[in-house]
């Protein structure tokens, strides 16, 4: 079966969350018959470019997506919309009007939902009731077990060796829309303060696009009880700072959008051997004991030498993170 995922344009295949959600599971359909290809919508401008068996259409929340999925609909092939951002339950913004009005007219044509979360399959469900939803959890790489021990081991012994705690904060550091990102760094503040609490040293690092650094995010940074430097995101960066830090500092807000955010974060710091220290809504909660939500707890591990993500259970938290 040829799949065929809808992007409302070229910038869009640029972004991290195509390279996570699709490219990572594209790479993976040839070994059982299948494929996946990402085309801009702009592309398909008639019947003989609407050739894959089916369609997924990605935030193309405009009219363009009425025209092809009405005409996917009259030629019989399944085609469904993929929510992985929550831009539709705050029902009394009328910002979002037109991401509301775009949903319900796609539920006359579409024939499947697909969402990264049961927050969004629920949201899904309050606009297009009766119609099948899945979750598809965002795809993570291959777990090399040996390579995350001693990335574990290393970090643990660096930190013990200069006394410094290496905290990881990474990803977009704003919105246009929600306080999110470093905004949430600086409100769970007194969370990183308290990693300081019995004579270890804090160093906070942050990479983040350069969008986001605004004069008010930069104050707000300005404020926090923590050293930091920062740094602007590659994902070159991401992996080398996940890599050299004792623990990634990930806080969630507990508006609609931030508590309908899939696990990817969290689960690409386990992945490489970093451990998760997680403020406020309890998003990562499904990976259990892995994440850390108390900092006194993170360092008493620390102190007895028994980190949660460690050697003895990387078994488990392979096993636990699919």
């Amino acid at each position: 079966m040829k799949l065929c995922v809808i992007a409302p344009k070229e910038g869009y295949l640029e972004q991290a969350g195509v390279r996570i959600r699709y490219r990572r599971l594209a790479d993976h359909l040839p070994a059982y018959g299948h494929s996946l290809e990402l085309r801009v919508i702009d592309d398909l401008r008639g019947a003989e470019d609407l050739d894959a068996d089916a369609y997924l259409f990605s935030k193309v929340y405009d009219a363009r997506s009425y025209v092809v999925a009405r005409q996917l609909r009259l030629s019989g092939k399944p085609m469904g919309v993929d929510l992985f951002d929550d831009y539709f339950s705050q029902t009394g913004d009328s910002r979002f009007t037109p991401q509301r009005r775009w949903l319900r007219a796609m539920a006359h044509w579409s024939s499947f939902v697909l969402c990264s979360t049961p927050r969004m399959k629920a949201v899904a469900g309050s606009y297009m009731p009766g119609l099948p939803a899945h979750i598809l959890n965002d795809p993570y790489l291959r777990l090399e077990l040996d390579r995350i021990g001693d990335t574990v081991r290393r970090n643990f012994e660096r930190t013990l060796e200069r006394g410094e705690i290496e905290v990881a904060w990474f990803g977009n550091g704003d919105n246009p829309h929600f306080p999110v990102g470093l905004r949430d760094v600086h409100a769970f503040g007194a969370v990183l303060a308290r990693l300081g609490g019995t004579g270890l040293k804090v160093r906070l690092r942050l990479l983040t696009n350069l969008r986001a650094l605004t004069a008010d995010g930069l104050e707000a940074l300005a404020r926090l009880p923590v050293p930091w430097v920062m740094d602007e995101w590659s994902l070159a960066g991401e992996e080398e700072l996940l890599r050299e830090s004792l623990v990634a500092f990930i806080p969630v807000n507990a508006q609609p959008f931030s508590i309908a955010k899939s696990l990817n974060r969290a689960v690409s710091a386990l992945s490489i051997g970093t451990q998760v220290l997680s403020a406020g809504y309890p998003l990562y909660e499904p990976l259990g004991e892995f994440v850390y939500r108390d900092p006194a707890a993170l360092l008493e591990d620390f102190h007895r030498g028994t980190l949660r993500l460690r050697e003895e259970t990387l078994p488990r938290s392979a096993a636990g993170s699919r």
